[in-house]
């Protein structure tokens, strides 16, 4: 496995505006998408929330997202650091069976499927689904799966059905 991903959480859509500015101003080129998510937590619970993702795909050797959640519950509340900070590190997978390999070596902090994307290029084609792992050496690991707009409606139900809805 190798990280194609590194990202970098930021407290609040005004701190993202000025680190995106910051990161401007030394060449980076950002592709922009607002994301709607469902699914469970690390306590089994539904949850359901919007982020502000920023991709920058040119100016680092990996991906570099900036990022931050508008609503809703997060994996990023358990824990106690300042923003901005390093989110996590993300490898993008092709099977489901990759990441339930994974599951089985690490605490699940976070699970879900997109619902829906502002980005124009993946509105209307396709959906994620991100797994967060805590991984043993303090570091979070988010596995990225594409899935296409049926695979994604499927996946919804399956998380809706496994989760404790409070």
């Amino acid at each position: 496995m190798k990280f194609d991903q590194l990202a970098v959480v930021t407290a609040d859509v005004d701190a993202l505006a000025r680190q995106r500015a910051l990161m401007e101003m030394m060449g980076a080129q950002f592709a922009e998408d607002v994301v709607e998510a469902v699914g469970c937590n690390v306590s089994g619970a539904f949850i359901h929330n919007t982020a502000h993702l920023l991709f920058d795909y040119q100016t680092w050797p990996m991906e570099f997202e900036l990022l931050c959640y508008v609503t809703g519950w997060n994996w990023h509340m358990l824990r106690q650091l300042a923003l901005p900070t390093v989110s996590h590190f993300g490898v993008h997978i092709d099977s489901r069976a990759e990441m339930e390999v994974w599951r089985e070596r690490s605490a699940v902090l976070q699970e879900v499927v997109t619902i829906s994307h502002t980005n124009p290029e993946i509105a209307s084609s396709r959906r994620y689904h991100y797994m967060i792992l805590d991984l043993p050496l303090g570091a979070q690991l988010k596995m990225i799966r594409r899935l296409s707009l049926v695979e994604a409606e499927d996946l919804e139900q399956e998380l809706r059905s496994r989760s404790q809805i409070l």
